[in-house]
């Protein structure tokens, strides 16, 4: 069996892994273990998921518009 390693693990990373949790729905990747080591990455990722979450609403906003 072939394990394949997470990239590294960076604050732009940890962000956009929130960012996607939020947005596309949680899943082993974007809310891996890896991405809540140290309080800077959990605090990008939280950052990540409030815009995910701003934009998600912008997106339902626009889909009952139009």
């Amino acid at each position: 069996m072939l394990f394949k390693m997470p990239p590294p693990v960076t604050k732009d990373y940890a962000e956009r892994m929130g960012y996607d949790a939020e947005f596309n729905g949680a899943n082993t990747t974007n809310c891996h273990f890896s991405l809540f080591g140290k309080p800077e990455l959990t605090k990008a990722w939280e950052s990540g998921k409030r815009r995910g979450a701003e934009a998600k609403q912008k997106d339902m906003a626009h889909k009952a518009i139009g």
